[in-house]
């Protein structure tokens, strides 16, 4: 952010963004942000907590065979303890929302399906070009926008239900259209030739369609996830 009070602009964010060149930072872990005028002024440290939940859910994914990378804003230095501490292997840090949104269509340009989960504006972008986005709450409304989808709690360990009830969801799909498939193909031409009764075709078609309705009301239940 930047303002001016009186006659001095003042200017608050990465010491590149304050001074207009990188500077070297203070010893500690964390985040270091530089206000600064016409010369650096202040040091401000801060340090993201990793949300609860999230080593649990990464385990998940590891045991599932799914990939993972981490996109994040912050220096290296952060993004190295938040990677060693859930043992995560990729990341790129200092990433501008324009890097992470080239970071997801380059895994896309590899036939990679990518889901982008996030809860900052300078995640907007990215979600806009995966293939499924995920905010996670509290949200900004840029972002909440930007998302297909809302965690309305801020327990990320509940992407692991999603990513389950969405496998079930696709099973139930694929079930009811072969169904539908194989319906179409055995009944219709024996009714064509005669084989049938109009009202024996009706009747099938009728039961065709309550087979579909009652698989998929299957998806009312939730299956529960172990982490």
């Amino acid at each position: 952010m930047s303002g001016e009070i009186g006659d001095v602009l003042y200017r608050f964010g990465s010491a590149k963004f304050a001074v207009g060149e990188d500077i070297k930072e203070p010893e500690g872990e964390g985040i270091w942000l530089l206000l600064a005028s016409d010369r650096p002024l202040a040091w401000v440290n801060l340090r993201d907590e990793v949300r609860s939940g999230s080593s649990s859910l990464l385990r998940w994914l590891r045991r599932h065979g799914y990939g993972y990378s981490m996109l994040t804003g912050d220096s290296s230095t952060e993004a190295q303890r938040v990677a060693e501490l859930l043992s995560i292997d990729s990341f790129e840090s200092r990433a501008t929302p324009l890097q992470k949104m080239n970071a997801i269509q380059k895994a896309q340009t590899k036939s990679d399906i990518v889901m982008m989960v996030g809860d900052g504006v300078n995640d907007a972008a990215a979600m806009g070009v995966a293939t499924a986005s995920i905010a996670i709450s509290p949200v900004d409304t840029v972002v909440q926008e930007a998302a297909e989808a809302t965690l309305m709690k801020a327990d990320i360990s509940k992407l692991a239900g999603l990513l389950g009830y969405s496998k079930k969801v696709t099973r139930v799909i694929r079930q009811n259209i072969f169904w539908a498939v194989a319906y179409n193909l055995l009944l219709i031409p024996l009714a064509v030739a005669g084989y049938l009764e109009p009202w024996q075709a009706a009747l099938g078609m009728s039961f065709s369609s309550l087979f579909v309705v009652l698989n998929a009301t299957r998806l009312r239940s939730v299956p529960q996830v172990n982490l």
